[in-house]
Order: C-alpha cells, then sequence, then structure tokens
C-alpha cells in the first residue's frame, strides 16, 4: 500500500516540474517513483528512502546538468539596467549649454558623441561610460 503514496507523489512531482521548469522536481518525482517500485517489491522504508537519495543523487548531478544545457542552449541572458540603452536609438530631448540629454522612460541621460548634437537629433546608444551614454548620430 506505500508504494501508491511514493508513485502518487512522484506523478505530482513531475506535473509540478511543469510550472518550474528546472528539473530539480522532477529529479526527486522520478526518485519517489524509483522508491515506489523498490516499495512494490516488499522492502523496508529504509531501503526505500536510500533508492530515493541515491536516485535523486544520481540524477541531479548527472542527467539535470545535460538536460539544463541542452534546453538553454541558445538563450542570452536578459539585459537589464544600463545595458539594456545599448544598441536602443533615442532623440535629444534637452541642451543645457552645449551638453546634449536624451529621455529613456523617467531617466535623463547626458550623452557625448563625435558630432555636435542638437535637440531634435537621433541618436543611437554604443556604450556606457560612468552615468554617461557613448552615442552615434543617425
Amino acid at each position: 500500500m506505500a508504494y501508491t503514496i511514493w508513485l502518487i507523489l512522484g506523478f505530482l512531482l513531475i506535473i509540478g516540474e511543469m510550472f518550474t521548469g528546472d528539473f530539480t522536481l522532477a529529479c526527486i518525482g522520478i526518485g519517489a517513483l524509483a522508491s515506489g517500485l523498490v516499495s512494490y517489491l516488499g522492502t523496508s522504508i529504509y531501503w526505500q528512502l536510500g533508492v530515493m537519495a541515491i536516485t535523486i543523487i544520481i540524477l541531479f548531478f548527472t542527467l539535470r546538468p545535460m538536460i539544463l544545457k541542452y534546453l538553454y542552449k541558445n538563450k542570452q541572458p536578459a539585459k537589464s539596467g544600463i545595458d539594456a540603452l545599448i544598441g536602443k536609438t533615442f532623440t535629444v530631448v534637452e541642451m543645457r549649454g552645449e551638453k546634449p540629454f536624451i529621455k529613456s522612460d523617467a531617466d535623463l541621460w547626458e550623452v557625448k558623441a563625435k558630432e555636435n548634437l542638437k535637440k531634435g537629433d537621433s541618436v543611437e546608444v554604443k556604450a556606457v561610460k560612468g552615468i554617461t551614454l557613448i552615442v552615434d548620430k543617425k
């Protein structure tokens, strides 16, 4: 009768894996299924827990890294913060003396370019140096 609990737990964990996507719950679920098989053969709880632990460790350190490498082989990390500005095009919205500024969302950024810029010019962000954006005129 204990094997049914292991099997239900295993299948629930594998179903739960669909919501996480990192193959951790699946490893634990497969370990629970292995324990269910051992329990069906009539072994003690210590054997069941041992089989589960060994199965989880083997899967977690062998199969999981291979699957994650396969799933995420072409994924680029998401750019955020200042790095997300590089490559985007903006318009010079303000001049303070000789210094041009662009607006990104609610932030006002000072920009530097090789060319002289004036209000209304379109620029592309090439790099970030401190709190100044290095741009090229488009």
